[in-house]
């Protein structure tokens, strides 16, 4: 048995705020993807907010007991 719905429209919220979405926030599944193919476990997104108001985000993963990967950038 299927069912066809009409899927409910996207509402953007009118602010957003940031130092809510401030923090280490820890992946807990994933859709693979060409960018974390080496990631084998602890994969983490860090935010911070910047001075001038802009977020700063580190990722990282596990590729070994004995090796992070990560990468840094600014929205």
């Amino acid at each position: 048995m299927t069912a066809i719905g009409q899927e409910s429209p996207v509402i953007p919220v009118s602010s957003v705020d940031l130092n809510q979405y401030t923090g280490l926030w820890y992946e807990i599944t994933k859709i693979p993807n060409r960018f974390q193919k080496q990631c084998a476990f602890g994969t983490t997104a860090e935010y911070s907010l910047l001075p001038d108001g802009k977020i700063q985000v580190i990722n990282r993963c596990r590729q070994s007991q004995d090796e992070e990967d990560s990468i840094k950038g600014v929205a």
